[in-house]
């Protein structure tokens, strides 16, 4: 940061370290006068619906030696790295799209896993940086993409060991059904990043390849998903569509994932059971109705004879 020296008759703005601002150090916006005096067009709008501002606002691309920020060609006056993408605190304001769009997206690599889905919400909880935020304002283009991979051929032996252990601590006699890797790659004017950690958990649907679907109308299969992100494992609660044969689930951490289920026995109603007791009381009024009715037919056909 640069202070006015007040002690000296120039009035000159120096730092810390005694680096002293020059007029080199500044770029005349001529626009300014202009725009207040009336001489030019008001600012326009872009097409995409971004603000024009010309020469109006403009960056100082160089620093001075020892200003605390980077030197040379940085695009960033002063620029301490506080807005890179691995130190952002994405939960702050200023990391809305306001204008311009972000599209959302699946891939899906070779393996049993045929397709999948995410939520368009993935878009906003992916986490900009307010470099990434300006490029899309201004008409980059953006996109989001979750890439499904079937990894159960190639998984590494740990994380198979500690998917076995995490199953076999269940409750249930879960089965290991397939290794998925899962990653969401956001795009930015061509450039790509991988973001392991969502701002909050989107819903996610894999699509279960046959060998995995319960067809057996005498068995209820549970499916549970297996999640390994770094040291941290977490079983995630999954629900199966058995018209979209999709599994889904909620997940804010991608990385490693293990479809795991297990089979019990459908049992026959109980006697005692609540859900079918209106049933069989139903079924015994209309069987009095009928005796009812009948009986009264019967006395009334005699007093008639």
């Amino acid at each position: 940061n640069f202070f006015r020296d007040k002690s000296g008759a120039d009035g000159k703005s120096v730092n810390s370290e005694g680096t002293v601002l020059t007029a080199s150090d500044f770029e005349s916006l001529s626009q300014f006068v202009s725009i207040m005096k009336g001489g030019i067009p008001a600012i326009s709008r872009n097409a995409n619906g971004s603000i024009n501002l010309g020469s109006f606002l403009k960056v100082v691309t160089k620093t001075p030696d020892n200003s605390g920020g980077s030197s040379g060609d940085s695009g960033n006056t002063g620029n301490t790295g506080s807005d890179s993408d691995d130190d952002y605190d994405y939960d702050d304001d200023d990391t809305t799209v306001t204008s311009g769009s972000v599209s959302v997206g699946t891939s899906v690599g070779s393996g049993d896993v045929s397709s999948a889905t995410v939520d368009e919400s993935l878009k906003d909880v992916v986490g900009f940086t307010p470099s990434e935020i300006a490029q899309i304002n201004n008409g980059a283009s953006a996109s989001v993409t979750l890439e499904v991979k079937d990894i159960s051929a190639s998984v590494p032996a740990e994380a198979k060991q500690t998917v076995t252990e995490t199953a076999a601590g269940l409750n249930g006699d879960f089965k290991v059904g397939m290794y998925l890797d899962l990653s969401v790659i956001k795009t930015i004017g061509g450039n790509s990043k991988t973001v392991a950690n969502l701002t909050a958990p989107v819903k996610v649907s894999v699509a279960l390849p046959d060998s995995l679907i319960n067809t057996n109308r005498a068995l209820y299969r549970q499916y549970k998903v297996i999640r390994i992100h770094g040291d941290q494992v977490d079983v995630l609660d999954a629900e199966f569509d058995a018209a979209t044969k999709k599994l889904s689930f909620y997940s804010d951490k991608f990385s490693t994932y293990a479809v795991v289920y297990s089979d019990s026995a459908v049992t026959a109603p109980m006697t005692g059971d609540s859900s079918n007791a209106s049933m069989y009381v139903m079924i015994l009024m209309i069987a009095a109705l009928m005796f009812g009715y009948e009986g009264f037919m019967f006395r009334a056909s005699k007093k008639r004879r």
